[in-house]
């Protein structure tokens, strides 16, 4: 489908960690999710930045690795991480400039026989778009 969603994977910290770049984790630690875009973000910039990989199968393995204090950061989607902390659900927090560039959310339509439902998906979301009714949900769970 059409793209509904510039999704950027993030850098997370504690919420006490004073880490505010990559610089700053030089020497550490940091998680990811095995075979994730996380995962190659990481692995894009530890050589950069001189800090070591290690990899988890799941999130809340991930997320604690960090709490615990045995890795300085981990990597995640950018919207969960938000909505997540914006919840109250975890002691972690998005240094501002530890993104990485967006790449498009789409809805995924496996059967080429279903143009009709593609084309109202897409339809769908133009309105959505242009009524404002987008922008209230993002704000509403995103922002």
């Amino acid at each position: 489908s059409d793209g509904y969603f510039d999704a950027t994977q993030t850098f997370v910290v504690g919420a006490d960690s004073d880490i505010a770049s990559f610089a700053d984790l030089a020497g550490k630690n940091v998680a990811v999710k095995n075979a994730t875009a996380g995962a190659d973000f990481a692995n894009s910039l530890k050589d950069q930045y001189g800090f070591t990989v290690t990899t988890f199968e799941d999130s809340p393995t991930m997320y604690q690795d960090v709490l615990l204090g045995n890795s300085a950061a981990c990597v995640e989607d950018t919207p969960i991480m938000a909505a997540s902390i914006k919840e109250g659900d975890l002691a972690l927090k998005i240094p501002a400039g530890m993104e990485s560039e967006g790449a498009p959310y789409g809805f995924a339509i496996m059967n080429k026989s279903n143009q009709e439902l593609l084309d109202m998906f897409n339809a769908g979301l133009k309105n959505i778009k242009a009524n404002g009714k987008y922008e209230e949900i993002l704000n509403k769970y995103l922002k």
